[in-house]
């Protein structure tokens, strides 16, 4: 096993945000950023799409 599970984690609210430079998105989770596993923000082009994605 390469990593240790902590346990699962539920969001109160999910919402998005536009960028600094307005041209990408973001998620947010409770008021933090969405990160990947590089621990950069996730940054989405557009929010089409969106509406059918469950977190």
């Amino acid at each position: 096993m390469t990593g240790l599970i902590v346990g699962k984690r539920f969001y109160k609210k999910v919402m998005t945000r536009e960028a600094d430079d307005g041209n990408v998105w973001t998620v947010m989770l409770d008021y933090r950023t969405l990160k990947r596993p590089s621990k950069r923000p996730l940054k989405l082009p557009s929010l089409i799409g969106m509406g059918n994605c469950r977190f």
